[in-house]
């Protein structure tokens, strides 16, 4: 099971080094983004979040006694959209899609783990509310590993 479980964390380092090896060299180059009519983006996001109590594991009943209403996860993505004076650009301006790799803790890792995501995700804007605040969505699929039973 250790050995299963290294593989696993073994595999998603170098799936990280090869998408970092990847953006570096998307960033390095001297190519015009304009002839490309693409535009390329590193995110860096850490999102703390509120767990809801919804069943007695979360309420308290687990080994360390505690109710757990929290968690903590840390993205690093790395996506593309059309540049503004392309065609696909000007139809759909703020759509971004890519790729992203996510670390989640329950703070509980000895029962819950610390579960490793690796995803597709796509985002744009629904609506602006000021010049510098808008709505937006985003959508993520993929899979993840490094739970506990």
């Amino acid at each position: 099971m250790k050995t299963n479980m290294n593989n696993i964390v073994n595999r998603t380092i170098v799936a990280i080094l090869l998408l970092t090896l990847i953006s570096i060299d998307g960033l390095a180059t001297d190519r015009d983004t304009t002839s490309n009519k693409i535009i390329q983006i590193i995110g860096l996001d850490l999102k703390p979040s509120y767990l809801f109590p919804t069943h007695e594991f979360f309420k308290g009943s687990n080994n360390a006694q505690k109710e757990m209403n929290s968690t903590l996860s840390g993205h690093l993505k790395y996506g593309f959209k059309f540049a503004p004076d392309s065609y696909l650009g000007n139809v759909y301006p703020y759509a971004i899609q890519g790729v992203g790799v996510g670390y989640n803790t329950f703070f509980n890792s000895s029962e819950l783990g610390n579960p490793l995501s690796v995803y597709v995700f796509q985002t744009s804007r629904i609506a602006n509310i000021t010049k510098e605040l808008s709505f937006d969505y985003e959508w993520n699929f993929g899979a993840s590993c490094g739970w506990k039973k």
